[in-house]
């Protein structure tokens, strides 16, 4: 299995074009709708967002990234640019680990706190595991990678439950629930506690389809019955 964040789906199409046919039409749709939808709103700015953690200005850093999902759950923006915001943590700069735990010392019942954490947590978790197939990647890569999951996994379960509403945590979820195949139930369960949050859910919509892909154990049946049942709610 091979996975590169921050990608919906890596096609080789010489010799994936028939296997992920269907996902891809599927994707090309949905991502048509929330690129229209992203340009007419103010994008993330990364960059501004780590100088303020850099800085350690922890209260201005919370009230920006609250005020994205504010306007999320007041449906005045989507839950992309949240998600744009909070991957601003994907990062491995070696004073973001120290900024972070400090703005959770201050701040211990900030979402958003909780919530960066976790994505640079994440990040490193793709790190450690690498972007070569399983076959070719050592075990103590894969215990690298699920060390750091389990971290992001904790933050991101803490965010929940201090607001309920962050669809872009089961974004996380979902991906992170979709590298142990023993577990298929969990990422469903993910996904559909995000639906009832947002049936429009872009973000959760989006990884869970790239998650049925035969890459990771699933199957162009799979898609086909997604794509269904999105006609028949939509």
């Amino acid at each position: 299995n091979e996975h590169n964040p921050g990608s919906l789906v890596f096609i080789n199409m010489t010799l994936r074009i028939q296997i992920i046919k269907p996902s891809f039409c599927l994707l090309i749709i949905i991502g048509a709708l929330a690129t229209t939808t992203t340009l007419a709103m103010e994008r993330p700015d990364k960059l501004s967002i780590q100088s303020m953690l850099q800085g350690e200005k922890y209260s201005q850093l919370d009230g920006g990234l609250s005020a994205y999902q504010s306007a999320y759950e007041n449906r005045k923006t989507s839950d992309t640019v949240v998600s744009q915001a909070f991957a601003s943590f994907e990062n491995s700069a070696p004073w973001l680990e120290q900024r972070l735990n400090s703005w959770l010392v201050q701040s211990p019942s900030s979402y958003s706190a909780y919530m960066a954490r976790g994505a640079y947590y994440y990040h490193l978790g793709w790190l450690s595991r690498g972007y070569r197939y399983s076959h070719k990647t050592s075990e103590q890569q894969f215990k690298g990678m699920k060390s750091n999951f389990s971290k992001a996994e904790s933050d991101f379960k803490r965010a929940l439950n201090l607001n309920p509403k962050l669809t872009v945590a089961y974004d996380y979820l979902i991906s992170i629930a979709s590298t142990y195949k023993k577990t298929p139930r969990l990422k469903n369960e993910l996904f559909h506690k995000a639906e009832k949050i947002d049936a429009a859910s872009f973000i959760t919509r989006r990884r869970y389809l790239s998650t049925l892909q035969p890459k990771w154990g699933r199957s162009v049946k799979e898609i086909k019955s997604f794509r269904s049942e999105e006609r028949r709610v939509g």
